[in-house]
């Protein structure tokens, strides 16, 4: 029914009430009652039509999304997918719905329709939700954003751009955040490497320990990987190390010649391969092969995914045969996320992908709930993408908690470390400590390392319960939020001077 024929009709039964409304007179009995609420009910459902400009306003509405007066009496039957979208967009926009929701409006649009469309949008009466990956779009109309992230919906009262950079200037409290901790990490590692032989001595050495052994593990021999509900982890190394094959194993394309793979409880894995797009149906049309991949819950999704995947109007009608090795791998990813999965894994995803496909692929990952596994030699695609390392090198692993720049930053400090250490031996073998003290001496400089120890333990404190206020999202907009930012990178000072401090104090105590 069109919007046109509903109004129609509801108008015939406003009048059929009204007209058996003038006849009745038992005012009190039910029945009279109901056709009263039936009154209200049809009376608020015109109030959203206006019968006498009603044509005027159906032929604006659809000229703004591109119709011409040629198409006006033509049949709804004769027009393709995308102009059917059109169709169905003017007669939701002609109903003028207190609450209007859009989910990616602008798929089906060319670039006229969608500045008509911003618009109707921004002078309309109701509330507009709209869900899309038009930045531009979504910055002429919107005045307020909620993102969802991690599970958690996040309130930002701003327009697009405006919350850009404030997403950013989190980030970057928090990036800052990370950086002291990998200091503090640094400080810890660099004092157990010194006292190892000793480290059992003190309490502080052992909580250290401890600490880093939640951060990283070695393994050294029989590879032993284990990846959480959650993780984001990319496999690094030197081609020939074994990465795709691992990756394999734990997909289930290949068995382990030894020991087993564990997998948690309702798992649902997706792996693509790095020759992924050769395995396409070159006959098939590209949302041929979407909807082949396609779950029934899915394919009202088809095109929308398409359009995130930069497959746009007809391009959905191309022949796989015609595309680029690049439009290809593209969509090879885009049919693989067809079928729900909370487990991804990535062999080489940019290959054949140029820069700004692979900036959308990195957005879409980013928004990806569900683990994530990926295998690349890009550094600029892994930055910021994963949250753990792990590198294959010399037949064994190692994991890195961080991403790619933290996982360069510190093999190349490990590599230093390790010339450091072998020209440092050579000296301590040459020139033997001094003295340890002793007598009031001794108990002095006891006195002062547990001192030390105690200062050390309250600032992780402190630092502890800021870092609890910094990962509620909230709490950025906050009043108290610079003065707890500075107060947090404070602490993070004093306590990498302490640490340096009871260093100095151990090593003239151990003498």
């Amino acid at each position: 029914m069109s919007c046109h024929e509903e109004a129609v009709a509801l108008q015939r039964q406003l009048d059929e009430l009204n007209a058996e409304i003038a006849l009745r007179e038992d005012y009190e009995s039910d029945s009279y009652h109901r056709l009263l609420e039936d009154l209200a009910s049809i009376t608020g459902q015109l109030e959203h039509f206006n019968l006498s400009t009603l044509e005027v306003e159906t032929i604006r509405i659809l000229k703004g999304l591109g119709f011409t007066d040629a198409d006006l009496p033509r049949q709804v039957a004769e027009f393709s997918g995308g102009w059917k979208m059109r169709i169905e967009l003017a007669k939701l926009l002609l109903r003028n719905p207190d609450i209007l929701m859009l989910d990616e409006p602008t798929n089906h649009l060319d670039i006229e329709s969608i500045i008509w469309l911003e618009g109707y949008l921004t002078t309309y009466p109701g509330t507009v939700i709209v869900i899309s990956h038009d930045i531009q779009f979504l910055e002429n109309v919107c005045n307020r954003i909620l993102e969802i992230e991690w599970g958690q919906i996040s309130d930002y009262r701003m327009g697009y751009k405006r919350f850009l950079e404030e997403k950013e200037k989190q980030q970057s409290v928090r990036l800052s955040a990370y950086e002291n901790q990998q200091r503090d990490i640094a400080q810890k590692e660099k004092t157990i490497n010194r006292f190892m032989a000793k480290a059992t001595k003190t309490k502080m050495a052992q909580s250290m320990q401890k600490q880093l052994d939640k951060v990283e593990q070695t393994v050294f021999s029989n590879v032993d990987i284990t990846i959480e509900r959650g993780d984001r982890v990319a496999f690094v190394g030197q081609n020939g190390q074994g990465k795709t094959t691992m990756a394999k194993i734990i997909a289930g394309v290949l068995p382990p010649s030894s020991g087993k793979v564990e997998t948690g409880s309702n798992l649902h894995m997706s792996y693509y391969a790095q020759n992924q797009s050769e395995l396409l149906d070159l006959k098939k049309t590209v949302l041929e092969v979407m909807e082949d991949k396609a779950p029934e819950e899915m394919r009202t999704k088809v095109r929308s995914i398409l359009g995130a995947f930069l497959f746009s109007g007809d391009d959905a009608d191309k022949k796989v045969s015609v595309l680029s090795g690049g439009e290809r791998a593209r969509l090879a990813m885009a049919s693989l996320i067809m079928r729900p999965c909370n487990f991804l894994i990535l062999d080489e995803p940019t290959n054949h992908l140029d820069i700004y496909s692979k900036e959308v692929l990195k957005l879409a990952l980013a928004e990806y709930q569900g683990t994530l596994l990926v295998i690349s030699h890009d550094r600029e695609f892994l930055e910021g993408l994963t949250s753990k390392v792990i590198e294959f090198r010399s037949g064994s692993t190692r994991e890195f908690l961080g991403d790619i720049n933290y996982f360069l930053e510190r093999r190349k400090l490990q590599d230093m470390r390790a010339i450091e250490e072998s020209g440092s031996r050579k000296v301590d073998e040459s020139t033997q400590a001094s003295s340890k003290p002793e007598g009031e001496e001794l108990r002095r400089m006891r006195k002062l390392v547990q001192q030390a120890e105690r200062e050390i333990a309250k600032l992780e404190q402190e630092i502890a319960l800021i870092e609890v206020k910094l990962s509620d999202p909230d709490f950025y907009a906050a009043p108290e939020f610079v003065d707890t930012n500075k107060k947090y990178a404070e602490l993070q000072d004093q306590l990498i001077g302490k640490m340096e401090e009871w260093e100095a104090l151990l090593t003239r105590l151990e003498g």
